[in-house]
């Protein structure tokens, strides 16, 4: 009896050793797939914020705000209702940015923040060109509280901008806005016509 005993023990070293191999392998096997599926998982994110947000600001882009200015056309058009889209430029960033890549990228932060920060959760604010942001705003606006808005904003901008070096840089802003169907029925002629009252 203590024979067989001894010789079956062996047999089930060797079982316990295949179940064990079996299962490190198995969790190897499932920890590179899981290494694999976070890396791309992590290429698509990479991707995603490269189309859709600016570099620099992190805001939502203009391919971005593009589709939810379509979105909100076809839900205001089913209401028959409107809403306005405001675009902020800043008319020297060409100048700021010509001295100093680092300053400009600081400043055109800075202004993204602020402008961020002066609107609701519910508003959308977007970096769409290299000195210009556009807001696309989620409801109907009368028109006599264009004024408040517009003076909100432009509070915005009331504090000077100070760089890392502590220098003060002087800057020109242009405001305009659009209406939606009155100045445009689509994305592109809402933004063209907002930026070429900004421009003035």
């Amino acid at each position: 009896m203590v024979v067989t005993v001894m010789a079956e023990i062996p047999g089930l070293q060797y079982y316990l050793f295949v179940i064990v191999a079996l299962l490190l392998g198995s969790i190897l096997y499932n920890l590179k797939q899981r290494l694999a599926i976070n890396k791309r998982e992590a290429t698509e994110t990479a991707l995603v914020k490269e189309a859709y947000f600016h570099p620099i600001s992190e805001l939502p882009n203009r391919k971005n705000i593009d589709i939810m200015i379509t979105e909100q056309i076809h839900r205001v058009h089913r209401r028959a209702q409107s809403f306005i889209i405001v675009i902020i430029r800043i008319k020297n960033y060409n100048d700021i940015n010509m001295r100093s890549k680092s300053e400009g990228d600081e400043f055109i932060s800075e202004a993204g923040t602020r402008v961020v920060d002066s609107v609701r959760d519910e508003d959308m604010v977007a970096h769409i060109s290299d000195s210009s942001f556009a807001i696309l705003f989620n409801e109907y606006l009368e028109e006599e509280n264009y004024e408040i808005l517009f003076k909100r904003l432009k509070n915005v901008f009331k504090d000077e901008f100070q760089i890392a070096e502590k220098r003060t840089l002087m800057y020109d802003i242009g405001f305009g806005y659009s209406q939606y169907p009155d100045n445009g029925t689509d994305g592109d002629t809402l933004i063209t016509e907002a930026t070429h009252q900004a421009l003035k």
